[in-house]
């Protein structure tokens, strides 16, 4: 089933696991061409508690190369067609990030969609993601330290645009923002990327952006269900109080080798191991909106062999055989069902 969350598709997946029948979710992954498939639960449960072997073993001098050619494709998500860095305004923000590099903006704190973060995730270290993020703005307001906060651009460019937006709970509890603490509104057009790249410390609570933060040599601390979290990469908080420790204790250099190896191995699987790419199917769409294609009415030898190496019983739909819309993620591209134990 799509995506395991949402209605209808968290109810079927509930029901399902009540019922004890095994199942897949799938959805298209960010990297161009590919799909993300997990076993049992919608992938936002079950990629916190993996745990995968490949972290145990180097990548190669190639897979480094893809892996970089890659991820410095990130700013302009030539690479992707899940992509939310997008901007129309021509806004020229290279004054901006010289700035920011100079006056030390170290610690950059990124959110997650309100509704998006209530719905994948359950609440750990906080109560929800804005107590997390007021919480946190008055450290950095009581510390005087300086902080980034970047709103994520799926608020307001996201396929549902958030009702609940981040700013606007910040400013109920504010009337004022002291200098030392920046906020880029998700339609800022500021690139999160660059945003990345300047500072030292990254704090989030369950975003995706955890795994580049990382891959860049970032510290990063996440107060929900990043992905990333109890990999050995991250910095993982069971409470507010941990989190507070660290936000004083952790110096703002350079991520610790071997934190910094493990998260490059993790980058390289996510991006090209767990992420699936299936040859025969492309897309058009911008803003996320996709609609896929079946290029040819062959059987596809990278389709056969990923069911193949998978499940032992599948049933494949799909709607309308020569064109598949997929709108809001309600759309069944394939329907996966395994009655096995395995």
């Amino acid at each position: 089933m799509n995506h395991g969350i949402y209605s209808p598709h968290g109810i079927l997946n509930e029901v399902s696991k009540k019922e004890r029948i095994n199942i897949y979710t799938w959805i298209a992954a960010y990297r161009r061409g590919t799909f993300l498939f997990s076993k049992g639960d919608t992938y936002h449960q079950t990629m916190p508690k993996e745990n995968p072997k490949q972290l145990n073993s180097k990548i190669s001098f190639i897979q480094k190369l893809i892996l970089t050619h890659y991820m410095n494709s990130k700013t302009k998500g030539d690479k992707d067609w899940i992509f939310f860095n997008r901007s129309n305004k021509k806004s020229n923000f290279k004054n901006i990030y010289k700035e920011l590099l100079l006056q030390k903006y170290d610690y950059l704190l990124l959110t997650n969609v309100i509704w998006d973060a209530k719905s994948h995730y359950p609440d750990n270290a906080f109560e929800s993601m804005m107590d997390w993020v007021l919480i946190t703005i008055d450290y950095f307001i009581k510390k005087n330290k300086k902080l980034m906060i970047r709103v994520h651009p799926a608020e307001k460019s996201g396929a549902i645009v958030s009702r609940e937006q981040v700013v606007e709970q910040i400013f109920k509890k504010y009337e004022h923002i002291p200098q030392n603490i920046k906020i880029f509104d998700a339609d800022s057009g500021i690139d999160t990327y660059k945003l990345i790249k300047i500072s030292k410390i990254v704090l989030v609570h369950s975003t995706k952006a955890s795994i580049e933060a990382a891959y860049f040599g970032k510290k990063v601390i996440v107060a929900g269900e990043a992905w990333i979290k109890n990999k050995g990469i991250s910095y993982d908080p069971k409470n507010a109080n941990e989190y507070i420790k660290l936000l004083n204790d952790l110096k703002p250099d350079k991520l610790e080798l071997q934190r910094h190896n493990l998260a490059k191995r993790y980058a390289y699987y996510f991006f090209f191991e767990k992420m699936i790419y299936l040859e025969d199917i492309s897309h058009q769409g911008i803003d996320n909106k996709i609609k896929f294609h079946i290029l040819n009415d062959k059987k596809s030898k990278n389709i056969d062999h990923f069911l193949s190496s998978r499940f032992k019983k599948i049933i494949i739909m799909m709607k309308n055989y020569n064109q598949i819309i997929i709108n809001n993620h309600t759309d069944y591209l394939i329907k996966l069902i395994n009655f096995n134990k395995n």
